[in-house]
């Protein structure tokens, strides 16, 4: 069954932005060996229906935008056509936002996400994240490559596995305890007055607001642990 959309004009698209930083950055994906599509420059945006998850993950180089609300929505914009590029698809509990052929841009596609509750939320490749409106016992999040993502909220245990050279900026999210595991160059910021735990492979950081009960982190490689600043 083909998946319900609403087409949005570029006037009103204009009102869902949120980066403005983004909106002509020069964005190249490719899959495969086929054909790559150059972006046309006319923005729409188009809302697809989903079903209930709980988890989500990001591959590509797409500025995600995911909120905790009532009910689960769906939100791209991007070059007309290349948006049916833009897959969404849910697995089990989980919606994975991928791409599903090769495209270029100067306006980096955008997808705001709503869910009422959220386990976990993974980033892969190259795009940004940005979580808003955390509310929790537990929270799980996750960067493969070079990507960035901000988590904001509350939650009693926070885990963050940073592989690559991302970042992961969890500083706006109050947790009871944080678990971090850094492999590469990548940074992981976490804010917390209990325990701080994990392991460092590579030269990452992990960097704390406050001041955690413990510090409990093998570190194998130049990587550290210091204060937020």
């Amino acid at each position: 069954m083909r998946t319900p959309v609403t087409w949005i004009t570029i006037a009103a698209a204009a009102a869902l932005t949120f980066a403005p930083s983004a909106s002509f950055a020069d964005t190249s994906v490719r899959h495969g060996n086929g054909p790559q599509i150059i972006g046309n420059g006319q923005i729409v945006t188009q809302t697809r229906a989903i079903g209930n998850f709980s988890e989500i993950e990001a591959r590509g180089a797409s500025d995600v935008v995911v909120r905790v609300g009532p009910a689960p929505s769906l939100a791209i914009t991007a070059d007309s056509n290349i948006i049916a590029l833009l897959g969404s698809d849910i697995k089990g509990s989980k919606l994975v936002l991928d791409s599903k052929g090769s495209y270029r841009t100067r306006h980096t596609p955008r997808i705001v996400v709503t869910v009422p509750s959220l386990n976990s939320a993974a980033l892969s490749g190259s795009g940004n994240m940005r979580v808003e409106g955390i509310v929790g016992s537990s929270i799980a999040l996750a960067i493969n490559g070079s990507g960035n993502l901000i988590a904001a909220g509350r939650a009693d245990e926070l885990t963050i596995a940073v592989n690559g050279s991302g970042n992961a900026d969890a500083r706006a999210l109050g947790a009871g305890s944080a678990t971090v595991a850094i492999s590469g160059s990548g940074n992981a910021t976490v804010a917390t007055s209990g325990p701080l735990s994990g392991a460092i492979s590579g030269s990452g950081n992990v960097n704390h607001v406050g001041q955690p009960s413990t510090i409990s982190v093998v570190r194998n490689g130049s990587g550290t642990v210091v204060p937020a600043r």
